[in-house]
């Protein structure tokens, strides 16, 4: 048995040499290319821009492992009866581990050679991270080369693996806008049901249809599953119960439990109604609040938000539950709730008073770890074994490399009076005592570079308007970095409005934003 699998193993490489010699090139100058681009000794250059090589060869590394799998698994097809393995004695075991003891060889451990010596020229000491580089292997081979060689044994030729992907392709773009229809889909925590349901029917369906294409090449029944899988995956997001999931997430807390922020709405109009964006059939309101209760080194983030509007004697729309973006942080006394309205119902009842009700899906977190520095000149360290320096290409700008270990999301602050940075040019002064905050999200989780940067930055100066020069974290400046938070239980709270006239919270939605985006600060 050992000896047939090595004979097909062989056959192979004799019969692909070319094709491994062409993606072993590729895979060379992406990592020569990538490591020439540094810095600093043992730095990754960071370079924000886009560079046509780097963009170029991090497609083509993909592309050239996808081929590869897709010229192995037609070599010998398991599409139809006539191919000439068939009548040779192949037991569809042993031709199958051949197969994936070639990806293994081939796709797997140059994507691994890669990614060590990446490692290393960042200045990460590779067996450290072993378990990283093992996670970053098994994400590859998850969300890739299994499903590309499910594709591969359904298609009998390159142009009809082509034409699978497009597919593919389209498959997604008609899922993603489907679901993004369906309240209550977007709300933290909701989505974890079928989300996981989806991942074991997919990925069963994968490997059931691999198994039957090398054990009884039964296309038309693989297929048929596959399209099966494809229709019950947006069938199980719809029907599942959302309202019901949110309620059971973000139970109501009981009147004696202490509630980690208060929000209440804020009488005062808002000062300037500017930040619209042009939606047709659309209006934008925004509703000012009152902020309180978030303890030093907390955070309260908006997992989900349900909005019911209601004029008296007259007409009633809800939003049905939306997925929140926000976070509630301490020195942060207001914030605001932006709603889209139907236009319609908006010109029915801006001018009489109205009745607001906003539901809150809320998870509170502590920080378990802080951590204080002072950000350079010289290279300075964060959590998660982050490597800090100043890049020429970004003055005033530190970078922060990262190695593939799961990193959580890190909060800075700083206090206004101690940024470093020069003001612009006409700048107003920044009052003492403000505290300006920056994210560093998640990092290191997929990729080809195992080594991860991100660049520091102060976005949340509150209700300050501040230039650019005052956002970026100059050498010299204090900060405090809070990570590993720890959730506390989840929640709703409900905020009641009472009598207020929509056209005074009515945003500036011109045209001229119909091609940006709108963000949300708190």
């Amino acid at each position: 048995m050992r000896n047939q699998i090595l004979h097909i193993f062989k056959n192979d490489v004799r019969h692909f040499w070319r094709e491994i010699v062409l993606m072993i090139a590729v895979v060379v100058a992406y990592g020569w290319h990538t490591s020439t681009r540094s810095q600093g000794p043992g730095f990754i250059a960071i370079d924000i821009g886009f560079s046509f090589p780097s963009e170029i060869l991090s497609l083509l590394v993909p592309v050239s492992f996808i081929f590869l799998i897709v010229r192995a698994a037609h070599a010998e097809c398991p599409v139809g009866d006539r191919q000439f393995w068939v009548t040779r004695p192949y037991d569809w075991r042993q031709l199958l581990a051949a197969k994936l003891l070639f990806v293994a060889t081939f796709v797997n451990l140059p994507l691994l050679v890669l990614q060590v010596f990446l490692l290393w020229h960042g200045g990460f000491w590779p067996p450290r991270y072993l378990w990283g580089l093992l996670a970053l292997q098994l994400s590859w081979s998850l969300f890739v080369f299994l499903p590309v060689g499910m594709l591969a044994v359904v298609t009998a030729s390159i142009g009809q693996f082509v034409l699978a992907v497009l597919a593919v392709l389209l498959y997604f773009i008609a899922f993603s806008t489907l679901i993004s229809e369906i309240p209550g889909i977007g709300v933290a925590g909701s989505d974890v049901i079928p989300e996981r349901t989806t991942l074991i029917l997919v990925y069963a369906a994968i490997v059931a249809i691999i198994l039957r294409q090398y054990a009884r090449r039964r296309t038309a029944w693989s297929r048929i599953v596959l399209v099966g899988a494809g229709v019950a995956v947006p069938v199980l997001f719809a029907v599942t119960p959302y309202r019901t999931l949110i309620a059971h997430v973000y139970p109501v807390p009981g009147p004696d439990k202490p509630l980690p922020v208060h929000l209440a709405f804020d009488p005062a109009k808002p000062a300037s109604l500017k930040g619209g964006y042009f939606e047709k059939n659309k209006v934008h309101i925004k509703l000012p609040l009152l902020v309180s209760g978030v303890a030093e080194g907390s955070k309260v983030t908006e997992g989900g938000i349900l909005v019911r509007i209601e004029a008296p004697g007259g007409p009633r729309w809800e939003s049905g539950w939306s997925g929140g973006y926000g976070e509630l942080l301490a020195h942060r006394p207001r914030d605001s709730e932006t709603v889209t309205l139907e236009k319609d119902f908006f010109e029915r009842v801006k001018s009489v008073p109205v009745n607001v009700h906003l539901t809150y899906a809320l998870t509170p977190a502590r920080a378990q770890q802080v951590v204080h520095i002072v950000a350079g000149p010289a290279p300075f360290t964060l959590p998660g074994d982050g490597q800090c320096l100043f890049s020429p290409l970004a003055r005033n700008q530190p970078v922060c490399f990262f190695p593939p270990a799961k990193t959580e999301r890190m909060l800075l602050s700083a206090k206004t009076e101690e940024i470093t940075c020069k003001p612009g040019e006409n700048a107003k002064p920044l009052p003492a005592g403000t505290v300006a905050y920056g994210w560093v999200w998640e990092v290191g989780s997929f990729g080809l570079n195992p080594v991860s940067a991100v660049e520091l930055a102060l976005s949340d100066f509150g209700d300050l308007d501040v230039r650019n020069s005052r956002e970026s974290v100059c050498p010299g400046t204090p900060l405090t970095i809070y990570t590993a938070w720890q959730e506390g239980p989840r929640y709703r709270a409900d905020l009641e409005i009472d009598g207020i006239h929509l056209a005074d919270y009515k945003l500036d939605d011109s045209p001229d934003y119909e091609l940006g985006f709108g963000v949300r600060v708190p």
